[in-house]
Parts: C-alpha cells; sequence; structure tokens
C-alpha cells in the first residue's frame, strides 16, 4: 500500500494499480449499497420489523430466528467483515488524509460491524431492546463504510502535491 502514501498510484505507469483501485471500490460500493437493500427486504428499518425478524411472529407465521441461524449468520459476517474491513481501512491508513479521519474511519467500522453482529444474539438471549441496538449498529456501519470508501475514492483520485 506505499503506492497511496507515496502517490506513486497517480504515476503514468501505475495506471494498472489506480485502475483495479477504482474497480474494488466500484465492487465494494456495490457490495454496500446491495447489503442496505438485503437489510430493508429481510429486516425492515423498523424496531418491530427487527423484532419479528429475530423473535418470529404467529401472526403472520415467522418463526424465530434459531441458535444455529444466529451461529452461521455470525460466523459468515465475522470473516466477510474481518476480509471487507481490512481491506478497506488497510487502504484508508495510507491515504492521504489526516489521522484522526482516519482513526475515525477505522474505529466506527470496526465498532459498528462487532455491534451490528452482536446484537442478533442480545435481541434473542438478552432482550428484545436491543433491536434499537441493532439498527443503529446497521447504520452506523453504512455511513462509516459509505464515509471510508469516498475518503479512498478522494485520495485514490486526488493529485497529490509536488514534494
Amino acid at each position: 500500500m506505499k503506492f497511496m502514501s507515496n502517490g506513486s498510484h497517480l504515476e503514468p505507469n501505475r495506471q494498472f494499480t489506480r485502475l483495479s483501485l477504482l474497480l474494488s471500490l466500484l465492487i465494494v460500493s456495490i457490495f454496500w449499497f446491495t447489503n442496505i437493500l438485503l437489510f430493508a427486504a429481510k429486516m425492515g428499518f423498523s424496531y418491530q420489523s427487527i423484532l419479528e425478524y429475530y423473535l418470529g411472529n404467529e401472526e403472520i407465521f415467522r418463526t424465530p430466528v434459531s441458535y444455529m441461524g444466529l451461529l452461521e449468520t455470525t460466523h459468515a459476517h465475522l470473516f466477510a467483515y474481518a476480509i471487507l474491513l481490512l481491506l478497506l481501512n488497510h487502504l484508508l491508513a495510507f491515504a492521504n488524509i489526516s489521522p484522526c479521519w482516519k482513526t475515525v474511519g477505522i474505529v466506527f467500522t470496526y465498532g459498528s460491524g462487532m455491534l451490528d453482529i452482536a446484537s442478533g444474539w442480545l435481541i434473542v438471549y438478552v432482550a428484545p431492546a436491543f433491536a434499537w441496538v441493532k439498527l443503529l449498529a446497521f447504520l452506523t456501519l453504512q455511513l462509516s463504510l459509505a464515509v471510508v470508501i469516498v475518503l479512498v475514492l478522494m485520495s485514490v483520485l486526488r493529485p497529490r502535491p509536488e514534494g
């Protein structure tokens, strides 16, 4: 990632590195957008719809999420989040932005990602009120991912000053 910190991704002979970075950011952006669509379709953005997703609803014949369902989702999400956040935050670490923005991006993406995963368990096994935590964690994760994507994109596209 040295090419991000020293600006070599902007040199004419580095067009393939820059193209790869831009296409990776495009794919991550599409992933980000479809993640929002999936959340809306599966759970919805209301307290009640999140409760019904995790705890079920007999009136509409929705079964509660099982222990194995939570475990399988957690297992897949931990790996996916680790890879996604490692990629994005590694690029962010070498981006030409202030250390403050880097810290905020890294802390918010990892923190909200972990809280997003944990909140399903909290809803089912601790208290239904954690549905608010699920919604807040998801929205915070999506916002922080969007900010990190934009910051990295700006760093890739912005020419570096000489010297």
